[in-house]
């Protein structure tokens, strides 16, 4: 069966995620893990944590932080309870493709393991895994222009704007999927956004599949949300948009 790719995605950025049980992840060693990932993350940069709804805030949470390659295209993110792999389109290469992206992140998540055992640390134990393709979608790389143009970009957007209100100014919405088998689910959201160095419109498109648990092997459920989000992403964008994007079968 052939494999649909895209030569010039609107892909901005994908994000590959394990959240974990604690860890007793300390301050002392966002340091000492940087020293040892630094030649190939040379940058650093703190933000605030990704926070879950359950957590105890008796003790303050610590902040998350984040490891950037030298060409800013790839990074690391680590709090106390996750451990995420960014590429980013820095419009300097081409798109890697899943295949390279995934294989990266697996080589991170196991040095991160076998450095934290060296530690002489208690393996640590995924919760739940997640991953997230974010694209844009503006004037540049399709017919988008405003809300209006909604209906030629995706297949479940759309509608007449000829009645007295006009266009709306702006139009986001959410879908839900579950993945088979009970794996989790596929959050797509349509969030229409200003760049604020133009105010021009765009569109970020993403599309996130989380799953419930930890229970099946890594590698597998990876895949099976890469699929997932491949196939959401040609059901819910238009055939005329796909080959602006240049859509080919491998």
């Amino acid at each position: 069966m052939a494999i649909v790719k895209f030569a010039n995605p609107p892909l901005l950025e994908v994000v590959l995620a394990v959240e974990l049980e604690e860890t007793n992840f300390s301050s002392v060693d966002f340091g000492l893990y940087w020293q040892a990932i630094r030649e190939r993350f040379p940058s650093q940069v703190d933000r605030a944590p990704i926070i879950d709804n359950d957590i105890d805030l008796s003790v303050p949470p610590l902040r998350r932080a984040l490891f950037i390659s030298s060409d800013s295209q790839k990074m690391v993110q680590i709090q106390d309870n996750f451990f995420g792999y960014n590429w980013r389109n820095n419009n300097q290469s081409e798109y890697p493709h899943f295949e390279k992206i995934f294989a990266a992140f697996l080589e991170e998540w196991i040095f991160l393991q076998e450095w934290w055992s060296k530690l002489g640390k208690d393996p640590f134990k995924p919760s739940r895994y997640e991953l997230t393709y974010l694209n844009v979608i503006n004037k540049e790389n399709s017919v988008w222009n405003n809300t209006a143009d909604h209906q030629k970009i995706f297949t479940f957007l759309g509608g007449n704007w000829d009645g007295i209100l006009g266009i709306p100014e702006f139009q986001d919405i959410q879908l839900v999927f579950s993945l088979p088998d009970s794996e989790g689910e596929l959050t797509v959201t349509v969030d229409q956004r200003t760049a604020e160095a133009d105010d021009s419109d765009f569109v970020l498109f993403r599309l996130t599949a989380q799953s419930l648990d930890a229970n099946k092997e890594l590698p597998d459920w990876f895949k099976l949300a890469h699929e997932h989000i491949v196939r959401g992403f040609l059901e819910l964008t238009k055939k005329d948009a796909q080959q602006k994007w240049g859509r080919y079968e491998n």
